[in-house]
């Protein structure tokens, strides 16, 4: 498998790392290299001092096949590669033990029988996803995803630090899928991947990855995925409140939340729809004392909900998705 990156956003740094803090080659058996790689978890966490290792030494890691060490003038020795698998959740996305973060992959799954099977990839994101297209070509199947996810200062922070290195960065552990004789497999990140930090820019990162296999000797390309992560700086929310009108502009009823409320949810928020309704106003306001407003999405079609998706920032300033329903 083959890729390509690129960055974007002029206050980011990219930094490539392992999390064994050491060079290594790739692995000779089962790993990693066999299994599809299908995007990407992000977690907002500390950055390490240079020089710092970043360890994966706990019970919730486990080994998975080897890779080869090279010790220079004194040959080379054998590891274990450790992996961490994901877990999936009541409410549809994947918890990985120790790293929580946001889903940002695309398991594959084959539809059909017979002569009519064939792939299907499954959207496992928490980002709010701005592109998803797939294409048959000669050159084989090519997926194209991209997603925003949002991120702002730390509780109690009134401005970002000048002239200082950033404290947390976001990492975007490698996603794989093993096929286990189950519809999904399982799904596991490595400690491979890279680490981008914006010291409260907007920014972005892309990949492309693409598989191919042998056939008579020749090289085929048989799929690609394209990913696309932008990072957007949001303030902090401290309250949102939902405001229904009826067509002569009057407040039929309001429900607030709280961040704290939000940020312990499970199942996202339902709020019930007022007889009458022509329209609601989101209003949220802010811990830097700005209000913003904006008009909840109405559905495309009347038999879709109405449902969107409202962005808090925890602790440390990662943002977390909400999902806001009327009904």
């Amino acid at each position: 498998m083959r890729g390509r990156n690129w960055i974007s956003g002029g206050l980011a740094l990219i930094l490539s790392f392992s999390l064994a803090g050491c060079s290594l080659a790739q692995p000779e058996r089962e790993g990693p290299e066999q299994d599809e790689f299908i995007g990407y978890h992000l977690v907002y966490e500390p950055i390490p001092a240079e020089g710092e290792l970043f360890s994966v030494e706990d019970e919730n890691w486990v080994e998975y096949g080897s890779e080869t060490l090279d010790l220079g003038a004194y040959g080379s020795t054998e590891i274990p590669q450790k992996i961490l698998i994901g877990e999936l959740q009541d409410n549809g996305t994947y918890l990985f033990p120790g790293k929580e973060g946001l889903n940002f992959f695309f398991p594959v799954y084959m539809a059909g029988y017979g002569e009519n099977e064939h792939e299907v990839r499954l959207s496992y994101s928490q980002l709010e996803l701005t592109r998803q297209s797939s294409q048959t070509e000669d050159a084989g199947d090519s997926y194209r995803y991209a997603g925003v996810a949002c991120y702002g200062l730390p509780q109690g922070a009134a401005e970002w630090p000048e002239g200082q290195a950033a404290e947390y960065g976001w990492t975007a552990y490698e996603v794989y899928q093993r096929e286990d004789g189950t519809p999904f497999g399982t799904i596991y990140l490595t400690g491979d991947g890279n680490r981008y930090a914006g010291a409260g820019g907007d920014f972005g990162f892309g990949q492309e990855w693409i598989q191919a296999e042998k056939f008579n000797g020749e090289t085929y390309q048989k799929s690609s995925l394209e990913l696309q992560v932008d990072f957007q700086v949001i303030p902090r929310m401290e309250t949102v409140t939902l405001q229904q009108y009826d067509s002569g502009h009057r407040l039929l009823t309001e429900h607030t939340l709280s961040a704290q409320e939000a940020l312990s949810l499970e199942d996202g928020w339902t709020v019930p729809m007022a007889e009458g309704i022509a329209y609601t106003l989101i209003v949220k306001n802010n811990a830097d004392g700005t209000v913003d407003y904006e008009m909840f999405p109405e559905p495309l079609d009347e038999r879709l909900p109405w449902e969107t998706e409202l962005w808090f920032l925890n602790d440390v300033g990662m943002g977390v998705p909400v999902t806001v329903e009327l009904e």
